[in-house]
């Protein structure tokens, strides 16, 4: 089987350590609501289909949405954002904690609305979207509030995911203060990027922009495109320049082996979801210099070594991937 196709055995090893992981997800949280119906005649009024309403659903949204993923594969997860003092908060708090997902650290404001997409469905055709929220961003009272509910809970997480939505929650102060958080204590640290936001994507572990994301990130027009990514110049160019890596810098492994890339010392570190994997030989590299390392905290990577690795903060036996 070639060692880019992932077995299942692997993937159960995967899985099994996943439960042994306690995740922090910070961001943008949403209510996500679908009404359900079906359609037999236009309106009188205007051009538009009546909908004969059957039944409305909810569930989480955004990086609550994330939350549930990561509880639905048994990982012990908390979300740490901002909602409304409105029903909808309440609705989606209720809906977190049915999945076990720990939500103290959700923090309420008067001067929010929680962020609400409805979806108008229609013989499973969505007809409609309304969209309620608040796009502002936090002020620092409402930053300060969640990062004092997210920093004691620090001590027990192994990793922190953040997702930023373009709602506000996610702001540079925001993210400049986890990011010391993180790296004081070996965390790894994630981020799903919001282009219009403009943050600055330095240190972290790893970023996972979609195509039209990477190159609004790198600011490059995407001209061109190509089956095989690897064979996407215009792809390369934006993952070297968002790995902030020389032109042309990009190692290709024979087939069969993983394909990733190197982060020289001094440069910004920062993985992407396609291509900051660390190779097992670099690991165990890495691993046994942190480890002689006085200061070195057991089943930690010592942030003095994150220049040396090319997925900052990864840990050996806890994120197996």
């Amino acid at each position: 089987m070639s060692a880019n196709v992932l077995s299942a055995a692997r993937a159960g090893e995967i899985l099994s350590a996943a439960k042994k992981t306690r995740v922090l997800v910070v961001g943008d949280v949403m209510l996500d609501q679908f009404i359900w119906g079906g359609v037999s005649r236009i309106s009188p009024e205007a051009p538009v289909p009546v909908l004969d309403f059957q039944r409305e659903s909810f569930m989480p949204g955004g990086a609550a949405n994330v939350s549930r993923n990561l509880a639905d594969l048994n990982v012990p997860t908390e979300i740490f954002g901002a909602i409304g003092r409105d029903d909808a908060g309440g609705q989606l708090q209720l809906l977190l904690n049915r999945q076990g997902i720990r939500c103290a650290g959700l923090v309420k404001s008067a001067g929010r609305h929680t962020s609400v997409k409805t979806r108008v469905v229609a013989h499973q055709q969505q007809v409609v979207r309304i969209d309620r929220e608040t796009r502002e961003n936090l002020d620092a009272g409402l930053t300060r509030r969640l990062l004092n509910a997210l920093t004691p809970r620090l001590a027990r997480a192994d990793a922190v995911i953040i997702g930023d939505y373009g709602k506000g929650v996610v702001t540079q102060p925001l993210l400049d203060e986890i990011k010391t958080l993180c790296r004081e204590r070996g965390l790894w640290l994630s981020l799903d990027p919001k282009p219009v936001h403009h943050l600055d994507l330095s240190h972290l572990s790893l970023i996972t922009p979609n195509r039209k994301e990477a190159f609004e990130l790198a600011e490059l027009p995407d001209e061109t495109r190509q089956a095989n990514p690897l064979a996407d110049k215009n792809l390369l160019r934006v993952v070297e320049k968002l790995l902030d890596q020389p032109p042309g810098s990009l190692r290709r492994f024979r087939r069969g082996r993983h394909r990733h890339c190197h982060v020289h010392p001094g440069h910004r570190r920062r993985g992407l979801a396609t291509g900051g994997r660390l190779s097992r030989q670099s690991r165990r590299r890495n691993c046994g210099r942190q480890s002689r390392h006085r200061h070195h905290h057991p089943g930690r990577i010592n942030p003095q070594f994150w220049p040396r690795l090319n997925v900052a903060g990864k840990r050996p036996g806890r994120f197996p991937l």
